[in-house]
C-alpha cells in the first residue's frame, strides 16, 4: 500500500478502472485521486492528447 499521492487517469469510455474498484483502489493507494476524460478510451494520449496533458500538468502543479 502506497502512501504517495498518486493520480489515476481513465477514458470514459474505457473499462479498465471502474467505479466498482474504488474500494479496491483506496486500499492501496489512499491518497490517490481518478480523473476522467470525456470521449477518450484507453488509449488517452493518443485520443484526447491536450485533456491528458491539461490533467497530468494540474497534478504535478506546473
Amino acid at each position: 500500500h502506497s502512501e504517495v499521492r498518486t493520480l489515476f487517469v481513465r477514458g470514459e469510455n474505457s473499462d479498465y478502472i471502474l467505479p466498482k474498484h474504488e474500494s479496491d483502489r483506496l486500499s492501496y493507494f489512499p491518497k490517490s485521486s481518478i480523473v476522467t476524460i470525456d470521449n477518450a478510451g484507453h488509449w488517452l494520449h493518443m485520443e484526447q492528447p491536450k485533456k491528458l496533458l491539461m490533467v497530468l500538468s494540474t497534478f504535478l502543479g506546473r
